[in-house]
Order: C-alpha cells, then structure tokens, then sequence
C-alpha cells in the first residue's frame, strides 16, 4: 500500500482513515455500483493495530452509522512498533511482560456492527488478495456495508522467533531493473554500488521469503543450501 505506488491517495493523521473513506462515499458515492456517474472505484483504509484501539473505533462506528461502503484493512502486528514496541491492549502481557487481560480486536470490530469481518495471515499471499476482493464485492452489493479484513502476523523485528525461516538467494541473472525495491520495499533489499543489481543485505534479512514474489523476473529464489522451515 505503499504512496511510491500511487496505491494511495490521501495520508493525514493518525486514525484519520475511517473518517475521510466515508467523507469519499457519501460526497462522491464512490464505490457504490451506479453512483457518481457511474464510476465503481474501490476505497480502501489501512490503519495500525496500536492506531485503530488508540483513536480508530469511534470512526468506524460512524461509518456504519452512516451507511458508508469501504473495506478497513487493519495492520495487526500485535505491537506499537513505531515508538518502540510498546504492548496494546491487544496484547496478553504488559511491558514488563506481567500477565494481562486482552482485548479482541476482531469482537471489538463486530461490535461496532461490522458484519463482514475476516482474519487472515498476510505472508498468504494469494488467499489474502482473495479475500480483500470478496470484501470488495460486499462494499459493492445491494446488502454490504463496511468491510474489514484483519492482517494478523506478528511483526518480525519484534518477534523473530514467530517468522518461519525462509532464506532466499538473488541470482546472477538480476538485470536490477529495481522493481523489488519499489514494489516491495524490504529494506534488507539494496541496490548494488554501480546500480547494475540488487543485493541481500543479510544482517538485515529476517529470512521470511517474501520477497520471492516482489520479483516477477523469478530472480529471486529460495537459497539452494539452506532449508525452509
């Protein structure tokens, strides 16, 4: 979803998205079959775990409120990874790893009247593109609503141990047509000093293998002396 994309189209503050998707539908009614002159484009929001408990909820309960049609993809890593990994409410343990009472997110979500919800392991690739179209046709139906899809992975900086260990190896024939690093934006993923590839950074490789399908080439593959697990 990254803006190097054009996958997105407004970016203002936190827990904002909600809000400015169904300022979208109801002025323009995009994303309902027949509205606006006939235009159908798709709205979608992502938003963060530790973002959508601190000031996500009230949003999204207008929306539904309102009536407004879009699919919330809430980034679930189960952590507040950008000011240093601080424990949510979501989380069973404290900051000092005390025990803790958790909170659903996926109850907190159907509370607020959400009737499509679903849950998925993003690193499935395929299933999950699966998934967020089938969220886009409940938008676009006569009965849909708000959509939401849940990515739950944990985040691999924070918890290393939960990545499934996937090494993969670029091969020689890299042209370093620099699609990888645009698409996919891995920073372990570095282009090479003359330009002429791209490079692994393995101090910086989690050895998750997702980058194996950032690269429609097929350049990068999984490392032949080393096994999955």
């Amino acid at each position: 979803m990254g803006a190097n994309l054009d996958a997105v189209d407004t970016c203002v503050d936190m827990g904002s998205g909600s809000d400015i998707a169904s300022g979208f539908y109801h002025a323009h009614k995009i994303g309902r079959a027949g509205g606006s002159g006939g235009k159908d484009r798709p709205i979608m929001v992502t938003i963060g775990d530790s973002t959508f408990l601190h000031s996500g909820l009230q949003p999204l309960m207008n929306a539904v409120h309102t009536d407004a049609r879009f699919v919330l993809l809430i980034l679930d890593n189960r952590t507040t990874a950008m000011t240093g990994f601080q424990p949510t409410p979501a989380n069973p343990e404290d900051s000092n790893l005390n025990p803790e009472r958790s909170v659903s997110i996926p109850n907190l979500v159907r509370a607020c009247g959400v009737e499509f919800v679903r849950e998925l392991d993003p690193y499935l690739h395929d299933d999950f593109r699966s998934v967020i179209r089938e969220a886009h046709e409940h938008c676009r139906s006569p009965e849909g609503r708000v959509a939401v899809v849940i990515a739950e992975r944990s985040c691999s900086l924070h918890e290393p141990e939960t990545v499934e260990k996937r090494a993969v190896q670029i091969t020689d024939e890299c042209d370093g047509c620099r699609y990888c690093l645009i698409a996919f934006e891995c920073p372990a993923l570095v282009l090479s000093i003359d330009g002429s590839r791209v490079d692994l950074n393995e101090d910086l490789c989690v050895d998750c293998g997702q980058c194996i399908d950032s690269c429609h080439k097929g350049f990068i593959i999984p490392h032949p002396e080393m096994e999955w697990v």
